[in-house]
Parts: C-alpha cells; sequence; structure tokens
C-alpha cells in the first residue's frame, strides 16, 4: 500500500466582482464540473456529495478514486470549506476562499488529500513520485479552468 499526503494552493485573480466568483465557486456540481478527470459527482442532498475521479494509471498499476465530502457555504465570508465524511480510498478537506481585489477578486484554493493506493512492493517508489505529481497536474488545471470561466488567471 502507498499512502500518499499533499498540500496543494493556488491564486486566481480574476477581472469580474466577488459575487461573480462567489456565485461560481459556491455551486458545488458547478464548480466541480471544471475539474479534469471527473467520471461522475453524485448529490447525496445537504450539501454532500460523492466523487468519482477517472482511473488513475502508473504504469501497469491502476485505481480508482472516490470520496464523500460534505460541502459548508459562508457566503457572507464568501468561503466555500469541504471534508470528507466518507473515505474510500481518497480524503479531502480544502477551501474556496473569494476576496475583493482592486475592480475584481482574487480566489484562494486550498485543499489537502490523503490517498491509500494498493500495489504491488514493485511499483510502489514509481506511484509514490507519480501520485504528486498527478493530483498537483489535476488541482493546476482545476484552478485554472475557474480562472478562466472568470476571465482572470492563476498568479
Amino acid at each position: 500500500m502507498v499512502e500518499a499526503q499533499l498540500s496543494l494552493s493556488h491564486l486566481v485573480q480574476a477581472p469580474c466582482a466577488p459575487d461573480v466568483a462567489w456565485a461560481l465557486v459556491s455551486d458545488v456540481p458547478r464548480s466541480v464540473s471544471h475539474f479534469p478527470g471527473l467520471d461522475g459527482l453524485d448529490d447525496l442532498g445537504g450539501l454532500r456529495y460523492r466523487w468519482r475521479l477517472a482511473r488513475f494509471e502508473v504504469g501497469p498499476v491502476h485505481f480508482d478514486a472516490s470520496y464523500t465530502a460534505q460541502y459548508h457555504l459562508d457566503p457572507a465570508a464568501r468561503v466555500v470549506r469541504w471534508e470528507t465524511v466518507q473515505r474510500e480510498n481518497l480524503a479531502a478537506a480544502g477551501s474556496w476562499t473569494v476576496l475583493p481585489l482592486g475592480a475584481g477578486c482574487q480566489l484562494a484554493f486550498q485543499t489537502r488529500l490523503d490517498l491509500s493506493v494498493p500495489c504491488p512492493r514493485v511499483f510502489r517508489p514509481a506511484v509514490q513520485r507519480a501520485i504528486p505529481v498527478i493530483s498537483g497536474k489535476q488541482m493546476k488545471t482545476y484552478a485554472e479552468r475557474i480562472a478562466a470561466t472568470l476571465g482572470g488567471r492563476l498568479v
């Protein structure tokens, strides 16, 4: 078994009003639709969603990643938070925070991931190296797609 923990963050600057950015990131299905490699998002009610990610492949090792997260919205502070409430082989926690910035806004994205991957001992070093790369690319692409939707960019 390979255990990997990652903490990632990105800043987005956008020329739109903070309320426009908030409307995007607080609409969980709309925001998550920007995530690459998503096989599905199941709405379980009460701002609880089950993420089903596309199969990860590292050489001959392949695995599915999924988890259920509870979301919390704070419209006054313009903060969306989530944490895993049912771990399968992935746990995630994080937030989007929208702040005014000049004539536009800044969005701060933070996430922590904890992934467990079953694999033969011989492939563990390769999988251990690949997980941060794969996950890092996914998170960056997600933030870039949010930025593009808002007419902004990563900083």
